[in-house]
């Protein structure tokens, strides 16, 4: 059981990196822009957290964290869909705030993941 827990730990990471990741390249290149692969990524995050949010074995669930992560994943999909919808709508790119916003969300839920 432990090693199927840790399995689904490494899977919830790498939905964190196929967030943080576009985010990044896009900050990089000055291209404000959410990449569907951030999109995929917050869906990853979202299953494989609900899978760890259940009690494994001496596990007890954080009730808090996760609270807290998943009002920050809610937040964040709100950020990522309302640039996305507005960039697709208007043909420009995602304002700087909002990127830089979903940045900071997507960067405080990895915090509160590795650090809480």
């Amino acid at each position: 059981m432990e090693v199927l827990r840790s399995v689904i730990v490494v899977v919830h990471l790498i939905g964190f990196a196929m967030i943080l990741g576009p985010l990044a390249l896009a900050a990089l290149h000055k291209r404000y822009e959410f990449d569907t692969t951030a999109q995929v990524g917050l869906v990853v995050a979202l299953i494989t957290g609900v899978f760890l949010s259940g009690p494994w074995g001496d596990f007890d669930p954080n009730y808090p964290k996760i609270g807290t992560k998943l009002i920050l994943l809610v937040i964040l999909g709100g950020l990522l869909g309302m640039g996305a919808a507005k960039a697709k709508r208007t043909g420009e790119p995602v304002p700087a705030g909002l990127f830089w916003a979903a940045v900071a969300v997507a960067v405080g839920a990895c915090g509160v993941a590795v650090i809480w």
